[in-house]
């Protein structure tokens, strides 16, 4: 069994780790949802600085660890800058988060429920 594996995702929630580090939880639709930690992405040159903040979309390479996973590589497919300019939208946004959180499973296929996430983080951008 390989130790890497791949997902897209969207970042729905982050939170530190250490001094340098975060643990970003991620919808995808292949894997539902995921926790994994972002090496380094609380340091300023960091590469993955950027890709792991709220509802960005992200082409992931991710290593299996034994409790949690690993961000080795990301590239950003999608970003929603117009979120965070519209407190009211961030809000709404963030609220969404919330139930997707509540309602997603860990470790099963969750193609629906990406899909309309995004869809909507879509409609509350053009807003």
């Amino acid at each position: 069994m390989s130790r890497t594996y791949k997902a897209t995702g969207i970042n729905l929630k982050t939170q530190a780790l250490g001094e340098s580090d975060k643990i970003v939880t991620i919808l995808t639709p292949e894997f539902g949802l995921i926790r994994a930690v972002a090496p380094g992405a609380r340091k300023h040159n960091s590469s993955l600085g950027g890709r792991s903040g709220m509802f960005v979309v992200n082409e992931l390479l991710i290593a299996k660890g034994r409790s949690l996973d690993k961000i080795t590589q990301a590239q950003t497919l999608k970003t929603y800058p117009g979120l965070a300019k519209n407190l009211g939208k961030l809000a709404a946004g963030q609220y969404l988060a919330e139930i997707v959180l509540c309602q997603a499973l860990s470790e099963q296929p969750q193609e629906e429920l990406y899909e309309l996430f995004n869809e909507h983080l879509h409609r509350l951008e053009v807003l």
